[in-house]
């Protein structure tokens, strides 16, 4: 397995390069569909999360397969406790570094929901299970991350790339863009 997962110490505030920092949350099984359709926009997400309390915390780094989490077994990049379970939330955050200036475009692929946000500001989001798309004009240099992602039953996975200016194919983004924050 190429992904690393460390447990967050109770004592944080330190940064870490290379890496993002992913809470997980238990679903309600009686209310799990309805807050999932309830997830339009970024403030209906972080809404949803303030109602649950965190079950697990870690540090994320894959230097081969980047931004991308699936309860596929031989990727290991979700909890071993998350590849085997269903209704919980997934929601990464910290820095992402973009190494140039100019338009890209983002494409996550996804099953229950996801939302994908850059300095407070969603760039894309879905329902069900699909591919979705989301551009912005962004300047180089550091921009707050955030992921989150829904799973109800059966796979669970969020893969995000990202077409960078200039590039003519999509790549999954790289940890070597992100520093998780732990405050």
């Amino acid at each position: 397995a190429n992904a690393i997962l460390l447990e967050i110490p109770t004592a944080s505030g330190v940064f870490i390069d290379n890496a993002i920092t992913g809470i997980y949350y238990t679903l309600p099984n009686a209310t799990a569909t309805e807050i999932i359709s309830s997830v339009y926009s970024l403030a209906d997400t972080q809404a949803a999360l303030a109602q649950l309390t965190p079950i697990q915390s870690v540090y994320y780094h894959d230097a081969v397969n980047g931004v991308n989490f699936s309860d596929d077994a031989s990727l290991q990049t979700l909890p071993a406790e998350r590849r085997s379970s269903d209704y919980w939330i997934g929601a990464w955050r910290g820095v992402v570094h973009l190494p140039g200036t100019g338009y890209y475009l983002f494409r996550a692929t996804y099953d229950d929901a996801c939302v994908f946000a850059l300095d407070g500001a969603a760039i894309l989001q879905g329902t069900g299970c699909g591919t979705v798309y989301g551009a912005k004009t962004l300047t180089a240099g550091p921009h707050d991350f955030y992921l989150a992602m829904f799973e109800l039953t059966g796979s669970a996975y969020v893969k995000l790339e990202v077409l960078e200016p200039g590039a003519t194919e999509f790549r999954v983004m790289p940890t070597s863009w992100l520093v998780a924050d732990t405050t």
